[in-house]
């Protein structure tokens, strides 16, 4: 498995180029001994797409590329996109294993006193991205395939829901989830796109002392907010152990 990360306007490209409508789907079956893609999308919690690519199979000496997965290395390539985490996931039949992406983020915590007043600290929340997966193995005809349930989560702080409390500006935490289940063959490569997040910073500068100084003081400062957008990608493939 690979986790990478794309952001600005190669997220946002890779979005518009294989973006589908929601409600529709992706991929088919072919046939004749050639080549055969296979794919499915979920909706997700981004109200876009998580769109499952699968990589195609190879007959008759003819391999067809999966368009996503070479323009996801030519990005990695070319230091546009990079790999976040190569982790390795060893689970029994039907039995959950989970991948977790996250940053303890340090969030402002106010709590009212018995006097009327506020008492302030940090509070470090898990921020980021997590997979649960849960494989079964198809016994019966045509054997060798894998059943992959995926949930997914993205949390991502969201000063947009911000609340003010005793003059400390509280972000909130958005969390969005969603849940594919896809059928691949033992070894097959298929690619999850559509994790997307989006972080607002804000960066306060002020004259010491003078920006204190009640209603002149707010002249005397700056602040600088700004939004980041990343677009992880995950590439797994699946095998089968005995």
């Amino acid at each position: 498995m690979e986790i990478i990360e794309l952001t600005g306007s190669d997220a946002q490209q890779l979005g518009t180029i294989f973006g589908v409508p929601t409600g529709g789907t992706t991929g088919g079956g072919g046939g004749g001994g050639g080549t055969s893609d296979q794919g499915g999308t979920i909706v997700s919690a981004n109200n876009g797409q998580l769109t499952v690519y699968g990589e195609p199979t190879v007959g008759a000496g003819i391999t067809r590329l999966d368009p996503l997965a070479v323009s996801i290395r030519a990005l990695i390539n070319n230091n546009r996109a990079r790999v976040l985490q190569k982790p390795y996931i060893s689970s029994n039949d039907s039995q959950q294993g989970s991948v977790e992406l996250v940053t303890d983020v340090p969030l402002p915590s106010t709590t009212q006193t018995a006097g009327g007043g506020a008492s302030q600290s940090v509070e470090f929340r898990p921020v980021g991205i997590r997979l649960l997966v849960t494989p079964r193995i198809n016994w019966a005809e045509p054997s060798d395939q894998i059943e992959m349930t995926i949930e997914t989560e993205v949390s991502a702080v969201d000063f947009g829901i911000s609340v003010n409390i005793g003059g400390s500006v509280i972000p909130g935490v958005t969390n969005r989830n969603a849940v594919t289940v896809v059928t691949v063959d033992d070894g097959e490569t298929f690619v999850i796109g559509g994790l997307t997040s989006e972080t607002e910073r804000k960066n306060v500068s002020r004259i010491p002392f003078i920006s204190e100084i009640p209603l002149i003081g707010e002249l005397f400062k700056y602040t600088d907010s700004r939004k980041e957008q990343a677009t992880v990608v995950v590439v797994m493939t699946p095998r089968i152990t005995w």
